[in-house]
């Protein structure tokens, strides 16, 4: 495809009904390519195996990234801060640890113990509502509750078991990013491009704005942070503005069986 095994080949979750699973490193992956004018590849996928519950993943000539590591590897590949001075470049790496670490986890709580259960559809006979509501649904999570405590205290693993405790998680992070902001339109001066700290920061901060709109994170810590919105905003009529100059990514959809 076009120039071969240079192309970043993404391959993303995408369902008929529903459009694609949106996600941080895909979002990321993509505006690193268009500043950069890097040809992008993406595979929708469309299934219900294990194999498409851990997309986004890309291949880069022979290499696979798993979802993990894609933020790191875009970075790498794609030099953004090459402007940056050793001080800023130091502050850079905090800010992405940050939005890695404690806002990322502060997500997946959300995602592992706020997503609804709903194993039989509802409204199908006032039995089987009954049968999930008071039966399933406790057991679920009873089984998520010590999933987590084993990550935590086997694995030792960043996993937070409580709402309270996440929403200080994220809480934290924004009101250092909003610090580290102050009033500035980006959080280093690097031209007309982004920084990798700033597409980094916007992916997930995006994230936490479309995917939990009525989370304590979003609604008592983000939404209180006027320069952090400003910020967001003012990335996506940035990554807009690059795909009205430049082509957009080949797209393929796989159906695996």
């Amino acid at each position: 495809v076009g120039s071969g095994d240079e192309a970043i080949v993404l391959y993303v979750s995408h369902y008929p009904e529903t459009g694609e699973v949106f996600s941080p490193e895909a979002l990321a992956t993509r505006f690193f390519a268009k500043v950069a004018e890097i040809e992008l590849v993406e595979v929708l996928c469309q299934s219900d195996s294990i194999f498409v519950s851990q997309l986004p993943v890309i291949r880069y000539r022979y290499n696979f990234i798993e979802k993990k590591y894609i933020f790191d590897f875009i970075r790498k590949l794609i030099d953004l801060d090459q402007n940056l001075t050793e001080e800023e470049k130091n502050k850079s790496e905090g800010l992405i640890l940050l939005a890695k670490q404690q806002i990322a986890t502060s997500l997946r709580y959300y995602d592992f113990f706020q997503r609804p259960i709903e194993i039989i559809p509802r409204g199908m006979h006032p039995a089987l509502d009954f049968l999930q509501h008071r039966v399933l649904s406790p057991v679920i999570q009873f089984k998520r509750r010590v999933f987590s405590r084993f990550l935590k205290y086997f694995m030792q693993s960043q996993v937070i078991e409580h709402e309270l405790e996440g929403f200080q998680l994220a809480d934290k992070a924004h009101r250092i990013m909003s610090a580290a902001l102050g009033k500035k339109r980006s959080f280093f001066e690097n031209g007309d491009r982004p920084s990798s700290c700033d597409i980094i920061v916007y992916s997930m901060l995006t994230y936490e704005l479309l995917h939990y709109p009525s989370s304590p994170m979003v609604k008592s810590s983000l939404e209180k942070i006027p320069n952090l919105l400003e910020f967001t905003a003012r990335h996506d009529d940035m990554n807009m503005s690059f795909d009205s100059d430049r082509p957009r990514s080949t797209k393929i959809q796989l159906d695996f069986e």
